[in-house]
């Protein structure tokens, strides 16, 4: 049996499902009584403990000689590969 059209309906805003809960106002966090002085976040905790280890961490430098071989090599071998594809598909 072949089942009848349905009749597509543009959505709006009023026929839009509601939340069987919405609250009517916001809602904000409150402390328990006036002695309570809240819980600390555990990503604000994570976030101090990587900053002071990643600053207390001593990094070794490079020589300025170590850092310009490292660079000439790097280059080198991109032109190196740049020269050998466009012989080798160009020409």
């Amino acid at each position: 049996m072949a089942q009848a059209a349905r009749k597509i309906v543009p959505f709006t805003p009023e026929a839009a499902p509601k939340a069987a809960s919405e609250p009517q106002q916001p809602t904000f966090a409150r402390l328990a009584s006036h002695d309570d002085e809240g819980h600390e976040s555990p990503a604000l905790a994570l976030q101090a403990r990587v900053g002071a280890a990643v600053a207390t961490a001593e990094q070794p430098k490079w020589s300025y000689r170590k850092t310009a071989a490292f660079l000439m090599v790097v280059n080198g071998a991109f032109w190196l590969t740049i020269g050998f594809l466009i012989v080798r598909f160009v020409f």
